[in-house]
């Protein structure tokens, strides 16, 4: 998963926070979803899109980052992306998505649409709690 960033060891230490932070708000009690959340995150993307936001971060101003912060809003862009994948991979009827077998295929089109909303409302949520009102005020 984390081989396409080798030669960007700094990004590639900053993905692997990223998929921590996600382990640790994205839970629930019901052990088949949660093996699904857990199996999802470290499923192999390249996880281009924290990936870019860091690096689009780091042409701001240094006087304005605040790495904590840009690595939890990283983590709420890598949520929204999983649920955004498992709605399109049911929504197409995918059993593979790059040679990989889906979230539906391999637990059903009902864990897969629980999974996928859960995803979608802890991508509000950890935006709500990671977001201060000030973070993004110059």
């Amino acid at each position: 998963m984390f081989d396409f960033w080798i030669d960007y060891p700094t990004i590639e230490q900053r993905l692997k926070t990223v998929c921590s932070i996600i382990e640790e708000h994205v839970t629930v009690r019901n052990k088949e979803i949660q093996d699904v959340l857990i199996d999802f995150t470290y499923s192999g993307g390249k996880m281009l899109r924290p990936a870019l936001f860091f690096l689009f971060a780091d042409l701001g101003d240094p006087h304005y980052k605040k790495t904590d912060q840009l690595t939890k809003i990283a983590a709420s862009l890598e949520i929204l992306h999983m649920a955004t994948l498992i709605h399109d991979d049911i929504i197409d009827d995918s059993p593979l998505r790059r040679s990989q077998v889906t979230v539906q295929a391999k637990y059903g089109k009902d864990i897969a649409v629980y999974t996928g909303d859960l995803l979608f409302t802890q991508f509000r949520s950890t935006r709500v709690i990671f977001c201060s009102p000030n973070f993004l005020s110059f």
